[in-house]
């Protein structure tokens, strides 16, 4: 059994997905029911399939079409540091005080995300973050501080348009712009040590353009991106953060009616920060996470989306676990 391998066509299906019934029928029965039950059963798959590409980024909401995304979001890193805390007397001597810390962060992120389908093959999403933070950090000498803070984050606004629809060898393309707020408590304003930041400081703005390729029943995605932040005066001088490339490459598997799996890996690289004209040492970051996640539809128009986030290299979290529940209005 196949699946329609036109996005287009999948949208505008998603966009029919109230007139489907509650309760779809079997692979099995659809076989034993005669061809038009068949078509019935790819038009239903091809929606769930749909649900999926929505929520990666593959596949635009229909004008009128709305979606509130409730979810929370658990990160765990840590890391082992050697402080220095004295002068050097040659390359290789340091006279003074050297010992080591371990850190262990953990971040609660919940947040309430709007998507509304606009006309001209174009979306637009506001999300706004609410979190909590706990960091621990223990010295060699035994002693532990302990950093707590909660509030919102930055919130984010992204526009989003079908520049390109799927002929011949060409694949969909889809361009994105997003603006990344400061509304964040920021790290330069936690003057004490029991304050943690909970946003960077900072306005970004990404572009980011999504390759789109169809080989049934699979979605292939191909995502580049360009992230620039913009420099800001703070309390320690002139702070410009360094701009960020990044790659993403993922899957979509249909399994069955309800449940679908992705499986991606996102690398990204990051300039040095620069304070006031100067670089600042160790801070260029290459981060590379591989996610696995499995969609699972509780209805006609609510998916349960989880996505398990492992890692990869030193700058990345440890693992980050989101799990969201988006529900559609207006199809």
């Amino acid at each position: 059994m196949r699946v329609e391998g036109q996005l287009r066509t999948l949208q505008r299906r998603a966009a029919e997905s109230a007139a489907l019934p509650k309760r779809p029928v079997s692979r099995a029965a659809a076989t034993e029911e005669g061809p038009s039950s068949g078509q019935e059963y790819r038009r239903l798959l091809s929606t769930a399939f749909a649900r999926s590409l929505i929520g990666h980024g593959g596949l635009l909401l229909a004008p009128g079409v709305f979606q509130i995304t409730p979810g929370f979001t658990y990160i765990h890193s840590s890391s082992n540091d050697i402080v220095i805390n004295g002068f050097t007397v040659a390359p290789i001597l340091v006279v003074g005080s050297i010992f080591s810390q371990r850190i262990n962060r953990d971040d609660l992120l919940q947040s309430m995300q709007l998507t509304a389908g606009l006309p001209w093959d174009s979306q637009i999403d506001v999300s706004v973050p609410y979190g909590f933070e706990w960091t621990r950090t223990a010295e060699a000498d035994n002693k532990q501080i302990d950093s707590r803070v909660s509030g919102i984050g930055d919130a984010q606004l992204t526009v989003s348009h079908q520049i390109l629809h799927a002929h011949g060898s060409w694949p969909d393309l889809m361009a994105s712009l997003r603006w990344k707020s400061d509304t964040g408590f920021d790290p330069y304003a936690a003057g004490a040590q029991s304050e943690v930041a909970l946003g960077t400081g900072f306005n970004s703005y990404q572009a980011s353009v999504t390759a789109i390729t169809v080989n049934d029943p699979l979605v292939f995605y191909t995502t580049a991106s360009y992230t620039w932040t913009a420099p800001r005066r703070q309390s320690i001088g002139r702070v410009s953060p360094g701009a960020s490339a990044g790659i993403q490459l993922g899957m979509t598997v249909a399994l069955n009616l309800d449940a679908s799996m992705y499986f991606g890996y996102s690398q990204s690289f990051t300039e040095s920060t620069h304070l006031n004209g100067m670089k600042v040492p160790n801070s260029y970051l290459s981060v590379g996470m591989l996610t696995i996640g499995v969609n699972y539809a509780l209805g006609s128009d609510t998916t349960l989306v989880t996505n398990l986030g492992i890692g990869l290299t030193a700058d990345a979290p440890d693992v980050q676990l989101n799990v969201q529940v988006p529900v559609l209005f207006g199809q």
